[in-house]
């Protein structure tokens, strides 16, 4: 009777147990070690850098890497004035993605008239490329230079912010680990290279987000205005950016106006209701 109890599974719930209760051991000497030296600025910098390093190897380093067209996008490219450099439409459609593109239309095709908020990225990354190259050639990690430079920061101030819920470093490592692994994931980052929307759509709720999670803690009516702002004009180009996205912004006029109860002011209060007005 013995042998079988020792058999059972009495043994392992025992093992289990000890390596549990080993293991929190070693997290309470890693908290007790950086008790006072916690600092989610500091983690979110370490996970900025880290990212930023991924980035630049996945986007701007050969093989490069992107998303390959679909036809989905060539209203807004054409508005924008990018053209494909070849001219048979088979071939630009759901192979590799395509790296550069002429900025010169043929006689066959016309320049589009969508309007949305990608155009201001669009010609702020043609913009860009002519000021490097001075050509007619369209290089879209140009575009992708542009989304990184909005990516580190959205980045840095949701981990960060996430970060600021937490009093230890081993939760707050933990956080910033996770944060890591989900915000610099290849699906996102390729999208950087390609005329998607969700690239926009990913950097823009990261700001919103991030911007809403600020107001955890009270400080300066300076600061609170600012991330307001942030969230307005992030959420106005999420919203702007496609039309299935309008629902986004009842959604955010809601999340804004529950920010009225953080400053009693009415001068906060106002611009708060202005803000989920718009």
């Amino acid at each position: 009777m013995n042998n079988r109890e020792e058999k059972g599974p009495v043994p392992y719930i025992n093992f289990f147990m000890k390596r549990l209760q080993g293991a929190r051991n070693k997290i309470g000497k890693i908290n007790s070690i950086m008790e006072g030296k916690y600092s989610p600025a500091l983690l979110a910098s370490g996970v900025t850098v880290i990212a930023a390093l991924i980035t630049i190897l996945i986007l701007f380093l050969p093989n490069y890497l992107g998303v390959a067209n679909d036809g989905s996008t060539d209203g807004i490219m054409k508005s924008a004035g990018f053209y494909y450099m070849n001219k048979v439409p088979d071939t630009n459609y759901g192979d590799y993605f395509i790296k550069t593109y002429t900025e010169v239309a043929s006689g066959e095709e016309v320049q589009g008239n969508v309007w949305n908020s990608q155009l201001f990225f669009f010609r702020a990354a043609k913009s860009l490329d002519q000021l490097f190259t001075r050509d007619s050639i369209f290089d879209i990690r140009f575009l992708a230079l542009i989304y990184f430079l909005l990516y580190l920061p959205a980045l840095y101030l949701i981990i960060r912010q996430s970060c600021e819920r937490v009093k230890t470093f081993s939760e707050g490592a933990l956080i910033a680990g996770l944060g890591l692994i989900i915000f610099s994931d290849v699906g996102y980052m390729t999208y950087f290279n390609s005329f998607y929307p969700e690239a926009i759509w990913f950097l823009a709720i990261l700001y919103c987000v991030g911007g809403y999670m600020s107001f955890q803690k009270k400080r300066s009516g300076y600061k609170d205005l600012s991330a307001l702002v942030l969230i307005l004009i992030s959420g106005s180009v999420l919203v702007s950016s496609r039309r299935q996205c309008a629902v986004m912004g009842f959604i955010l006029a809601i999340s804004i106006i529950r920010l009225v109860t953080v400053r009693r002011s009415f001068i906060w209060g106002g611009a708060c209701i202005a803000g989920a007005f718009c």
